[in-house]
């Protein structure tokens, strides 16, 4: 592949949690030796299912000319913003 055919860079991370990727304690080696505490190894799932933090890349905008509309259209975090505001004003006594 030649540098010119390169779009982009960007990090895909795997979707660990929805492929049911499991972790499992494995002792530390230090200076070939194994020690004590342990730490998590992930035996990922072979489903190909990847995430992209849209909302922390500097090229962005980038992606989103490469990936179809449906895969980087907005999703809205709360239905209705205005009752979220005031549930949140109310218990905190504004």
């Amino acid at each position: 592949m030649r540098s010119q055919e390169i779009l982009l860079a960007l990090n895909a991370q795997h979707d660990c949690v929805s492929c049911k990727c499991t972790a499992a304690a494995v002792p530390i080696h230090q200076e070939r030796i194994t020690t004590s505490p342990t730490g998590l190894r992930v035996s990922h799932s072979p489903e190909q299912r990847f995430l992209i933090n849209m909302h922390a890349l500097h090229n962005a905008h980038l992606i989103r000319d490469v990936l179809p509309r449906s895969l980087t259209a907005p999703t809205p975090y709360l239905q209705d913003l205005a009752a979220s505001r005031a549930e949140t004003q109310a218990t905190r006594g504004f």
